[in-house]
């Protein structure tokens, strides 16, 4: 008897695999999501036991645990504010628009303008 392999079945039997996954899949995902509150309960409880032996207080032994609901398994935290601008210490005086705060590389056209003009960079000081 020869082993059952892919290439040996009907184009019928492979789509009634192909359906018969499909279905399979969607029963587990179901499952999961069912699931996920459970889990989300057994953390937060075992989160909860591991700070009483810790010996805080019942007050800050309150823990909140959300998991992401994006779908992409993502856990990275989000940013919680924005950066403050950096001023603005050189500008292009043929195109104003044009400007480099001083940190990092220096702006090509800083670089292009002391090349062509062959002044020093502070003369492009703001």
């Amino acid at each position: 008897m020869s082993a059952l392999t892919y290439e040996t079945l009907t184009l019928k039997q492979l789509l009634k695999a192909q359906q018969d996954v499909a279905t399979a899949i969607v029963r587990k995902v179901e499952q999961a999501e069912k699931a996920a509150p459970t889990l989300e309960a057994e953390a937060v409880t075992l989160i909860n036991k591991l700070v009483s032996k810790m010996g805080l207080p019942p007050a800050k032994s309150a823990v909140a645990v959300s998991f992401p609901q994006n779908g992409n398994g993502s856990h990275k935290a989000k940013a919680r504010g924005r950066k403050p601008k950096i001023a603005i210490k050189y500008r292009n005086p043929s195109k104003p628009t044009e400007t480099w705060s001083g940190r990092g590389r220096p702006a090509r056209w800083l670089t292009a303008a002391m090349a062509q003009t062959g002044k020093p960079i502070e003369a492009f000081k703001v």
